[in-house]
C-alpha cells in the first residue's frame, strides 16, 4: 500500500497568457504554467518577468501536502497613443489587423513595442506609418486626409453646352 504524499506542490499559471519567468529565493524555476514540487513546506515570494508585462511579485505558502495553484495577472506595459484626422471618424488599424478605433482616438494603451498603422476614411486616401511605442509615454499623429480624386465625363447633344455643379457654372463646356 502507498503511503499519502508529503510534497507540496505549487502551481503557478500568468494571464493574460503563459510566459513568465518565475524566480524563487533566487533560483529560476522555468516559464509559466509551471508545477513546482521541491520545495519545502513554508511562505515564499516568486517574481515574475515577462518581456512586454510589468514585473509581479506574490506570496505564498507550500502546503505539507496537496497542491496550491496560483493565477498572477500580469499587466503590459503600454505607451499611449492620440489619433487625429481632418475630417474625423476614420479608422485606425494597428499592423494591419488590431482595430485602434475611430477617430478621434485619444490617449489609446498600446502594448509597448514598433507598429505599423493604417488610418482609412471612405473617400479619401489611405493613410500608412509607423510608430514606436514606449512605456509611460504619450504620442500623437494628426493627418489631414486628402479627399480621392474624382473625374466627371459629360456629353451632349448639340455639343458646347455650359455644364453648372452645385449651382456653379464651369468654365468647360461639353
Amino acid at each position: 500500500e502507498r503511503e499519502p504524499s508529503t510534497e507540496g506542490v505549487v502551481i503557478i499559471e500568468t494571464e493574460p497568457e503563459p510566459g513568465a519567468t518565475v524566480t524563487i529565493a533566487g533560483d529560476n524555476y522555468g516559464v509559466t504554467p509551471v508545477t513546482i514540487r521541491n520545495l519545502a513546506a513554508g511562505q515564499y515570494y516568486a517574481i515574475l518577468n515577462m518581456y512586454g508585462f510589468k514585473r509581479e511579485t506574490r506570496s505564498f505558502s507550500v502546503p505539507e501536502e496537496g497542491e496550491v495553484r496560483i493565477t498572477v495577472p500580469m499587466d503590459r506595459i503600454v505607451g499611449y497613443l492620440t489619433v487625429e484626422t481632418t475630417p474625423p471618424g476614420a479608422r485606425v488599424r494597428l499592423n494591419s489587423g488590431t482595430e485602434l478605433g475611430t477617430t478621434p482616438i485619444v490617449k489609446a494603451p498600446v502594448p509597448v513595442g514598433e507598429y505599423t498603422y493604417e488610418i482609412r476614411h471612405d473617400n479619401y486616401v489611405t493613410v500608412n506609418g509607423n510608430i514606436g511605442i514606449q512605456a509611460d509615454y504619450s504620442y500623437t499623429r494628426a493627418h489631414e486626409l486628402q479627399p480621392l480624386r474624382g473625374w466627371l465625363q459629360i456629353f451632349s447633344r448639340p455639343s458646347r453646352a455650359q455644364i453648372y455643379i452645385n449651382d456653379l457654372v464651369q468654365q468647360e463646356v461639353t
